[in-house]
């Protein structure tokens, strides 16, 4: 008699199991989007905000985003500029980091 109250019981426990993880899998993929979406946003707005900036020429500074996180990459004329692109891209709604990788142009 347990065994035939088991079985059922059991059975439902293996059919469940798929659905639940397909579930979980469809909210990551979402909140994957999600993220990838604000990253493309944040990555625009920095953009945006050095290219808007007269004093300097930043328009050829890499910016990449990964989870809110912003990476600038290229060459700058100095320090001092290299210290302010990386405070605009801070000002940028979202911004958790900045990874200043930004290379001072050797004089020459």
């Amino acid at each position: 008699m347990k065994s035939t109250i088991l079985k059922p019981i059991l059975f439902s426990l293996m059919l469940a199991s798929p659905i639940f993880s397909a579930g979980r899998s469809i909210s990551m993929a979402a909140e994957s989007v999600g993220e990838y979406v604000d990253d493309a946003k944040i990555t625009a707005s920095v953009k945006a905000k050095l290219t808007a900036e007269k004093a300097a020429n930043f328009t050829n500074i890499g910016v990449e985003t990964s989870n809110n996180v912003v990476s600038l990459t290229g060459e700058v004329d100095s320090k001092d500029q290299k210290e302010k692109a990386g405070k605009l891209a801070k000002q940028v709604n979202g911004v958790k980091r900045v990874d200043n990788k930004l290379q001072i142009k050797a004089r020459g």
